[in-house]
């Protein structure tokens, strides 16, 4: 039967994996430019600089970051504030390994492909290894679990978060993810399609997997 304070440590488990997902499926960037031109190789110049820009965004975060990736829903943040967490200091960490190549770009007409390949930490091997740590350092347990007993969840959070954190951080595993994102130009700009829109969330959501939390 699982105790109390199992069941208070796997709560904070899965609010974690949630407030991830809050910012991870959200993550369709916005990518816009000025077409120069109409001369083909410049459009590609163009659209590598800008799609550089979007996955440097995540690489470096900060305030502009989280505002891109939830957009106008500004309460998508009102459980990080809750339990005291930066969303831009998650950010550093989860992608502080990101790595990011655009390797080609078609462009016909006002269609444009790119095909990206992207590197990241392996998140699922540091989570699973960061859960079976949690399981078997009793003393760290015993404090996360005590914060959450005397009403302090914030506490409970943060000793956490910095686990995790620190895992993420020290991690030399890896994962390579590669796909084709669609672009279209309208009104003299360039921008990602609705479906490059998906495929962006997509490769950043399957470079951190965070489903074994729950």
């Amino acid at each position: 039967m699982i105790s109390g304070r199992e069941m208070a440590v796997k709560r904070v488990y899965k609010r974690l994996a949630i407030l991830l997902a809050v910012l991870v499926m959200s993550a369709g960037l916005c990518i816009t430019l000025a077409a120069c031109g109409g001369v083909s190789e410049e459009d590609q110049q163009m659209i590598t600089a800008e799609l550089d820009k979007a996955f440097g965004m995540l690489k470096n975060p900060n305030q502009d970051t989280v505002k891109a990736l939830v957009g106008d829903d500004a309460s998508k943040l009102d459980e990080f504030a809750q339990y005291g967490i930066d969303p831009v200091e998650m950010l550093k960490h989860t992608f502080g390994h990101l790595d990011y190549k655009v390797d080609n770009i078609k462009v016909d007409g006002d269609k444009a492909t790119a095909k990206v390949t992207l590197t990241n930490v392996d998140f699922q091997a540091v989570v699973t290894q960061f859960t079976s740590d949690m399981q078997k350092d009793e003393g760290l347990r015993a404090q996360a679990t005590e914060a959450l007993v005397s009403g302090d969840e914030q506490g409970a959070y943060k000793i956490i978060f910095e686990k995790l954190y620190t895992a993420l951080d020290e991690s030399d595993t890896q994962v390579t993810t590669t796909s084709e994102l669609q672009l279209e130009k309208q009104n003299g700009k360039w921008g990602l399609t609705e479906e490059g829109d998906k495929e962006l969330a997509e490769i950043v959501s399957n470079a951190i997997d965070y489903s074994s939390l729950l």
